[in-house]
């Protein structure tokens, strides 16, 4: 894999082939998670906002959610290991919209948070 383009495509087809999804080194623009954020507690918030954030500081890139990592012995950086699906909607993007909304406001918006959320979130 050479870059953010193949981890989409690769991304688009996992289901039949995960291989291209193993052996990937993360790196400033690619962060792979085990599993989803957990957006009910305020340390799943907190982790992330910071993780968004830091990823759009450093120029943007992408999260992938359900994929397992091990540091490589040799080199010391986290690579993907397996790919661990996550379960169809347990993941809201609206709610995770809002969380960053309320939480990175001058990364995200020029405006307040509140002028954009929805009504019925309370996060």
């Amino acid at each position: 894999m050479s870059g953010i383009q193949d981890i989409i495509a690769a991304l688009a087809s996992w289901s039949s082939d995960p291989s291209p999804l193993i052996g990937v080194f993360e790196s400033r623009d690619l962060e792979f998670k085990m599993t989803a954020y957990q957006l009910g507690t305020a340390a799943g918030k907190a982790e992330f906002a910071k993780d968004v954030g830091g990823m759009a500081n450093a120029g943007g890139g992408l999260i992938v959610l359900g994929i397992e990592t091990e540091r490589d012995p040799a080199t010391g950086r986290d690579r993907s290991s397996k790919v661990r699906p996550i379960r169809t909607g347990i993941i809201s993007i609206l709610r995770g919209t809002h969380i960053l909304l309320r939480r990175l406001p001058e990364v995200l918006v020029d405006q307040p948070a509140q002028s954009v959320a929805p009504a019925d979130c309370t996060d």
